[in-house]
């Protein structure tokens, strides 16, 4: 009975252990992906992590951004895509209601 018992548990655990179709995937695929966010308000883009920086950028509503770093606590890092141009800047984290999606890079139509 014990060795039932221990022979379900090494199954499961195996089981557990092998990743799943999706992350063989994405491993196999080895397309590049990049954070992005919608902007849903006009708002100002930072050149340095304080709201007291100067404001560079406007972002307009449903606007594309590339979001390069999410460690600082209150700001987006954030590149904005321009046909004449691209900016880096600050964003306010609090401004938007979803969280960075990841989406291929050949969609942001960057080269």
């Amino acid at each position: 009975m014990k060795n039932i018992f221990a022979l379900l548990f090494i199954l499961l655990l195996f089981c557990k252990c092998q990743p799943n179709a999706e992350q063989k995937n994405e491993k196999t695929t080895g397309k590049a992906s990049a954070l992005v966010i919608i902007s849903a308000i006009q708002e100002k883009v930072y050149d340095q992590p304080s709201v007291k920086g100067l404001g560079i950028a406007l972002t307009q509503p449903q606007e594309t951004l590339q979001v390069l770093d999410t460690t600082h606590y209150f700001f987006y890092k954030v590149r904005l895509h321009h046909p004449a141009s691209s900016k880096e800047g600050y964003i306010l984290k609090a401004a938007f209601t979803d969280k960075p999606q990841a989406v291929p890079t050949e969609d942001l139509g960057v080269k």
